[in-house]
């Protein structure tokens, strides 16, 4: 019911950023218009560097990769791995990552990722509760969504 959805979500993602000893959270939405994803929200990276990766097409980097597919990757020791999809969060010294994907009534209609700089990999329990995030954050864009007057 909220009239600033956005606000939630960077409320919410900043909140499990430090219990999750984070640095960086992005989340994305499908665009429809332009059939790719679009940063709705991000922290941890400077303002000219979210407006560079503002739009990410299906299939590129983690997230692009998610959202292709419909399902969660989670990359860790980032720093030692070949996988090209991990350029992008790993030139922001991030050396594990997690990436679910939004769903909606079977479809994907984004991303909500949590990366970080201080160890190498996730617990169980740290990839429950984004999980858990990513679930809430579906409430969160269908909102959103409404308020924008059409799905994505």
């Amino acid at each position: 019911q909220s009239k600033d959805p956005q606000g939630i979500i960077n409320s919410l993602c900043r909140k499990v950023m430090e219990h999750l000893d984070c640095q960086v959270f992005f989340n994305y939405l499908f665009d429809p218009a332009k059939q790719c994803l679009h940063l709705n929200a991000s922290a941890g990276i400077p303002d000219s560097t979210a407006q560079s990766i503002e739009w990410l097409d299906y299939g590129t980097a983690v997230c692009g990769c998610v959202a292709k597919e419909g399902r969660r990757i989670i990359a860790e020791h980032i720093p030692e791995t070949k996988d090209p999809r991990t350029d992008l969060v790993h030139s922001f010294g991030v050396t594990a990552y997690a990436c679910h994907p939004i769903l909606s009534k079977g479809r994907v209609i984004g991303t909500l990722s949590f990366g970080t700089k201080t160890r190498s990999t996730f617990n169980e329990e740290d990839l429950s509760l984004m999980r858990g995030v990513t679930d809430q954050g579906k409430a969160v864009t269908d909102g959103f969504l409404r308020l924008a007057g059409g799905t994505r």
